[in-house]
């Protein structure tokens, strides 16, 4: 529906103005879309074509704020272009630059070629042209050129052509010393026609009558004398464009560009002097305008024209051009009159929109206001509530960690009367052990000392066996001194009884070890394993606890000779003259 819409714009106005309300009605409901700015945008257009200003600044208001809200999108930048357009049109020049520039910026960050043509376009034929700013206009219309090699619609494609004619043609009215500006403007406005012709049954009708149109006006300028432009160089070229311009316009009903044809062809017949054909030709261009809208302009223009070819007719009717150049002067004044009244809508306009501006800002203030008061009263709110049930949650954890330390304390509790119980039984088991271990060691110590005595009972008795192998020893010295032993089997008796002599001590020694063990083998370790056999006998007298005397009797030496081997034992033990024989020999066990 908006691309209908754009096209019955241009072929069809009244059928647009009812596709316009369609697709506005329809986008009204949907959210802000490409579509429906695409929508409110052609809107506006069709606004501007009813005159209808506040409306139209209304809609191209809300188009800015949708466009705003779309960011990058390609339809942003063609409401833009759009938008500008029609403020150029209302000759409202108020921020047509930036939103030119913003709709460019958009058109790079969106690689939209046919987008970035247009704008080039627009800123070469209608801003930058009317300025005479050749500088700008060279600039653009190259980038149009370079921007459209690509782009595929033909109504985009043209656009660059016709601003190389306009550029040319303006570079040509700076300077008139040569047609070869205004030859290259015909060039390229020629490509152009040639274009539309091969795409007739698509290219617009306004991009079709504007080629022609700059063509025709090209034409114009070549005349043999450039300071004389009733002399010209084409004429049939001229006619030709105005016949198919016009034969186009009254095909599809355009009542303005069939004016336009008429103006031209007026001006062709003037150019051949025939001035009769020329105001028949203006008074039917006034015919099918006077009863146009917005028609005070061009009615200003033909009558002007009418006049102007009065004053130059043979019969100079001059009563009559008179005439024509007053009711002129009247549509002059209504057309500056209704400009003036139109500058003051938008002014009005613009001023409204301010307004609205103004109290939807203090709206919105308000409304962010009171958006600030709900969010700090919900924020408000949740702290609250996030307060209150950290505070539960610590009352719940404390709770638990209450119940915690008591069922801990409960089991330490429980766990030290285990602990005493166990240690009660332990006590109990250990006293008894102990009873148990005394018990056994007196039963030990029994038996030890029934063993000692057993023990102490067969040293006695070796003792005694000792003793009298000993003096029977004697017997036998005696006898041997008293040379009694005549015989070997005497001396054998002898050896026998020293032998058994020497048997009975080491059944001692054995004895005596079992009762005391290791005894002998300290001994031998202190005296660095120097004792004889008769020094362990001294030492076991002495640990005996038996007296020098008593020693001396059993192994029948003197008590000097018993004292001297205790002296030699002291010396073999290692021991210092202060250190009592018996004291250490007792502490060895």
């Amino acid at each position: 529906m908006n691309l209908l819409t754009k096209y019955y714009l241009e072929e069809d106005k009244e059928e647009s103005y009812k596709l316009a309300d369609d697709a506005l009605n329809l986008a009204r409901t949907e959210p802000i879309s490409e579509p429906k700015l695409t929508a409110y945008t052609h809107k506006a257009l069709t606004l501007e074509k009813q005159d209808s200003i506040e409306a139209s600044y209304y809609m191209m208001d809300t188009c800015l704020l949708f466009a705003k809200q779309l960011g990058n999108a390609s339809a942003a930048g063609e409401a833009l272009m759009n938008i500008a357009a029609i403020k150029h049109r209302y000759k409202d020049e108020t921020d047509i630059l930036p939103m030119v520039f913003e709709a460019m910026d958009i058109a790079k960050k969106t690689d939209n070629k046919e987008l970035k043509v247009k704008i080039y376009y627009f800123l070469t034929n209608a801003y930058y042209f009317p300025l005479k700013d050749i500088d700008n206009m060279v600039k653009y219309s190259e980038l149009s050129e370079q921007e459209a090699v690509d782009v595929k619609d033909v109504n985009v494609k043209v656009l660059p052509l016709i601003s190389k004619g306009t550029l040319y043609r303006m570079k040509y009215l700076s300077d008139r010393s040569t047609n070869a500006y205004i030859d290259t403007s015909i060039v390229f406005l020629k490509k152009g026609l040639e274009l539309c012709q091969m795409h007739e049954d698509y290219i617009s009708s306004n991009k079709y009558f504007n080629t022609l149109g700059h063509l025709i006006s090209a034409y114009t300028y070549q005349t043999y004398n450039r300071n004389d432009s009733t002399f010209y160089i084409h004429p049939d070229s001229i006619y030709k464009y105005s016949k198919m311009m016009l034969d186009k316009a009254q095909a599809i009903n355009n009542p303005y560009f069939v004016a336009g044809a008429y103006r031209f062809l007026s001006g062709y017949e003037s150019n051949r002097k025939n001035f009769v054909e020329a105001e028949n030709i203006l008074i039917k261009a006034l015919g099918v305008i006077e009863d146009q809208d917005k028609s005070d302009y061009a009615q200003m223009r033909y009558l002007t024209g009418l006049s102007l070819v009065y004053q130059l007719r043979i019969n100079k009717k001059y009563e009559k051009a008179l005439d024509y150049m007053e009711e002129a002067y009247t549509f002059q004044e209504q057309f500056f009159k209704n400009k003036y009244i139109r500058e003051g809508q938008i002014t009005e306009a613009k001023y409204k929109l301010k307004e609205n501006h103004r109290q939807l800002q203090l709206s919105q203030d308000k409304a962010l206001r009171q958006k600030k008061i709900l969010v700090g009263s919900i924020i408000g709110a949740l702290l609250l509530i996030i307060f209150l049930f950290i505070f539960y949650q610590m009352r719940l954890e404390t709770a638990k960690q209450k119940a915690l330390l008591l069922k801990k304390e409960k089991e330490e509790i429980c766990l030290q009367a285990l602990l005493k119980e166990k240690e009660l039984k332990q006590t109990e088991t250990e006293k008894r052990n102990l009873e148990l271990e005394k018990e056994l060691e007196k039963e030990k110590a029994e038996r030890q000392a029934l063993e000692i005595n057993q023990l102490q009972k067969e040293i006695i008795v070796g003792s005694v066996q000792l003793e009298q192998k000993n003096e029977t020893i004697e017997i036998i010295k005696q006898k041997f001194n008293e040379n009694k032993l005549s015989d070997n089997n005497d001396i054998k008796e002898l050896l026998l009884s020293d032998k058994m002599a020497n048997k009975s001590f080491e059944d001692f020694h054995d004895l005596f070890e079992k009762i005391h063990p290791n005894f002998y083998s300290k001994l031998q370790e202190k005296a660095e394993q120097k004792l004889t056999v008769l020094d362990l006998k001294y030492c076991t007298y002495i640990f005996m606890n038996l007296s020098s005397k008593e020693i001396a009797n059993i192994i029948h030496v003197s008590s000097n000779t018993v004292r001297t081997t205790k002296y030699r034992l002291k010396m073999k033990l290692n021991l210092g003259k202060d250190e009592d024989l018996g004291a250490y020999i007792k502490n060895l066990m």
